[in-house]
């Protein structure tokens, strides 16, 4: 591998971090009305920056994404004035100064990538209140949250034959001229960074996955790395894109 990919996360009710890009990222206070996100850089520079959304509690934080420049995207869901679920997208300028948080109405985001163009992308689902009437659906964003763009994505979940659920529990990163989406189901799709889609391959080896129990890394020079659960074993693979194969990593 010419540079070595770097992201792995871990969670529990009230603190989750991610390292991605140059920074270790975090959330702390997770699920209470104002968390706060914090980023260490390599050189051990840390900052924090509190998370209150006007008009809502309860701020759950689903993912965090890192883009080379600094800014931070986070995605989660939060409880209105009013008591209603709400969805939301929250920016964050590289110097923390600026925050813009776009409302996602019924489109509920499960992952998160920030593009080196500036482009933010989500991976999610719509709920019509009563049944999800869109699955797979992946938003993009520019700096500013106006919404570029929407692609339906057709692949499998987990759970089902049908399209949906693929988007629960998945993975979103980028890389200098594409995005990489690991489904909940192992799937791997690639995109550039005008949202064409570059291509899609099989899962690695194994039993199909269970929740939260895999993760991939996308390097700036394009390298795949899956780490896949195996009973008690953690297993990682590289993707040899000619091959459309994966290979076993000690």
């Amino acid at each position: 591998m010419s540079e070595t990919p770097a992201y792995f996360a871990a969670e529990t009710s009230t603190f989750q971090f991610a390292w991605q890009g140059r920074s270790l990222l975090g959330i702390e206070g997770d699920r209470s009305d104002a968390p706060v996100i914090f980023s260490i850089g390599r050189d051990g520079q840390a900052d924090r920056t509190e998370l209150a959304l006007a008009n809502a509690r309860y701020i759950s934080v689903i993912g965090l994404a890192g883009a080379e420049n600094g800014a931070v995207a986070a995605i989660g869901t939060a409880l209105s004035e009013d008591g209603r679920a709400v969805s939301f997208l929250a920016l964050i300028s590289p110097d923390r100064q600026r925050r813009v948080v776009v409302r996602l109405q019924l489109y509920l985001p499960k992952a998160v990538a920030a593009a080196p163009n500036g482009v933010t992308w989500t991976a999610g689902w719509v709920w019509d209140g009563e049944t999800v009437s869109q699955d797979n659906l992946i938003e993009r964003f520019d700096s500013s949250g106006k919404l570029l763009g929407l692609i339906p994505v057709s692949t499998h979940g987990r759970w089902s034959s049908r399209d949906e659920d693929a988007a629960e529990n998945s993975v979103l990163r980028s890389s200098r001229d594409r995005v990489g989406w690991l489904t909940n189901a192992n799937q791997y799709i690639e995109f550039d960074l005008n949202g064409h889609e570059l291509g899609r391959y099989p899962p690695p080896p194994g039993p199909p996955p269970q929740a939260f129990e895999s993760s991939m890394a996308l390097s700036a020079s394009n390298d795949v790395l899956v780490g896949t659960k195996d009973g008690h074993k953690m297993k990682l693979w590289l993707l040899d894109r000619q091959s459309r194969s994966w290979a076993p990593v000690s």
